[in-house]
């Protein structure tokens, strides 16, 4: 976003405006409450759901399908984009304390971080997609070409990518002292590329590219779905004679729909959720009047808004679409019970198994309860019960 305070990715629309005027109006009141609250609270929601989708997603029994290394990667790249981004912007709002404007260093650094992170979490969703496309539409080869050992590395690969692609910014960008104490992260002045095509190239590397991309495997996937739907409703119906392993090929058929259905559910929602930041970003407000800029922080800062919620809830959709994930989150957490009470037991043994000594000027001990010395001494002399 452009806006008179320069933040991570123009987020100048998500911090007050300098000019006193515009305080005045709804619309720019409204949206320093957005902020406030809603922000915090997807920071908090997020945070611990990506957590969550991380542990699950890296469990033994699920890690071997190649998707869950994508998603796990994603997971890291949303909670870093809550992060350097929206917990960023909240804290500006909330104390006037900016990240950018601490130093040089720290205005470059941020910088490439928020970006390297968004551009990640952008592109682990097309590298998803591309994921299902090839299983859906060539399934004879999405054995050899979908596995744990080519996704890591197609991972690795697009985080190098990113990090040269972004490397510039760590000289580009600088923190700007002016006068009268404003600051300002941002090119130079008379950097014209940087100023001008840049942002255009940042747009379609971040969006638009992706767009295009998900949006047209996420049509094939849904042709080759209904296709593979068609056929095998129409070899049910030809056929009466059911093989021994038609069983297994069924269950095998109906596990990789319902993963495909949680990622198209997953990639339609990138979509929803990011599309008002590309439009905003598109979009040449007049500043010219106070309202006029009210009303664009607003929209602006709801833009944002809805691109931090698609960093927060994707452990939602897939607890929600994928029945294997909502299956493996709660035996997670009977995994857990199961080790507690395994635990405890092991100790209530131990307890049990530990030899009761005992010292002529001690009270005798079992593990749990002390006996008096007095007692002691009548079990020794035969006049007490309290004997071992």
């Amino acid at each position: 976003m452009d806006g008179p305070a320069n933040t991570t990715e123009g987020e100048a629309s998500v911090v007050q405006p300098t000019q006193r005027s515009v305080q005045q109006w709804t619309e720019f009141n409204l949206a320093l409450l957005l902020v406030k609250y809603v922000t915090i609270s997807l920071i908090v929601t997020g945070t611990i759901g990506n957590l969550l989708s991380f542990i699950v997603l890296v469990r033994r029994r699920i890690r071997k399908n190649s998707i869950n290394i994508y998603l796990a990667i994603l997971a890291c790249a949303d909670t870093v984009v809550l992060y350097i981004s929206a917990f960023k912007t909240w804290l500006r709002v909330i104390t006037g304390f900016e990240l950018l404007h601490v130093s040089n260093v720290g205005c470059k650094i941020t910088i490439f971080m928020f970006m390297l992170a968004s551009h990640m979490s952008a592109w682990l969703i097309v590298l998803v997609t591309m994921d299902r496309f090839i299983a859906v539409r060539f399934p004879f080869r999405a054995v050899q070409i979908c596995t744990t050992k080519r996704s890591a590395l197609a991972t690795a690969i697009l985080l190098c990518v990113l990090v040269l692609y972004n490397a510039h910014l760590l000289w580009t960008m600088h923190l700007h002292e002016f006068e009268n104490g404003y600051k300002q992260c941002a090119p130079q002045i008379g950097d014209a590329f940087m100023n001008g095509p840049f942002n255009y190239i940042r747009l379609a590397s971040y969006t638009l590219v992706p767009f295009t991309l998900v949006i047209t495997m996420n049509i094939g996937i849904i042709v080759g779905i209904c296709r593979t739907s068609a056929h095998s409703l129409i070899g049910d119906t030809s056929s009466h004679l059911k093989l021994k392993g038609s069983t297994c090929t069924k269950n095998a058929q109906q596990n990789k729909y319902q993963v495909t259905i949680m990622l198209l559910v997953v990639s339609f929602s990138w979509l929803l959720l990011t599309l008002p930041y590309t439009v905003m970003s598109l979009i040449n407000f007049d500043y010219s009047t106070s309202r006029t800029r009210a009303v664009a922080f607003l929209l602006k800062t709801i833009s944002f808004l809805l691109m931090y919620l698609n960093h927060s809830c994707n452990f939602f959709l897939y607890c929600l679409a994928g029945k294997k994930f909502r299956t493996e989150f709660i035996s997670m957490f009977h995994d857990c019970r199961m080790s507690l009470q395994r635990r405890r037991s092991e100790v209530f043994s131990l307890r049990e198994r530990t030899p009761l000594t005992f010292d002529r000027n001690k009270p005798v001990s079992d593990g749990v309860n002390k006996v008096p010395k007095a007692s002691v001494k009548l079990c020794r002399s035969g006049r007490s019960d309290v004997c071992f």
